[in-house]
């Protein structure tokens, strides 16, 4: 099926005036403009709809707080694994060591500025 050719389509036949009748039929639809009407009691059954007040948050959440607490543990104990064996000898290890470094002291100052000016 996928290689024959398709079948060619012959137009239906259209009367002389029809198209121009039905052109100015679709223009003319299209360039009304609808008239918009709103329920009088629509503002009340929108205000019937919400709740009395708004939820509030019992406990707030330290989702973040507490990963970069966690991050900070895993790059401490991975800085401690790092230090007990020599890293002076490569090249990668010592840019290894270094970049852990940076990042464990990007996320102490981090949290100490949250915990300093908590939003």
């Amino acid at each position: 099926m996928r290689d024959e050719a398709m079948k060619p389509v012959q137009p239906a036949p259209v009367a002389p005036g029809s198209f121009d009748a039905d052109e100015r039929r679709l223009v003319r639809a299209l360039e009304t403009v609808p008239a918009v009407t709103i329920p009088a009691d629509f503002v009340a059954r929108v205000v019937a709809r919400l709740p009395a007040e708004r939820p509030v948050s019992l406990r707030p959440t330290w989702y973040g707080r507490n990963a970069m607490l966690l991050g900070a543990a895993v790059l401490l104990v991975a800085l401690l694994g790092l230090a007990s064996r020599p890293s002076s000898q490569s090249v990668l290890g010592l840019a290894v060591e270094w970049t852990l470094c940076a990042q464990f002291v990007g996320l102490v100052f981090w949290l100490s500025a949250r915990y300093r000016n908590p939003v």
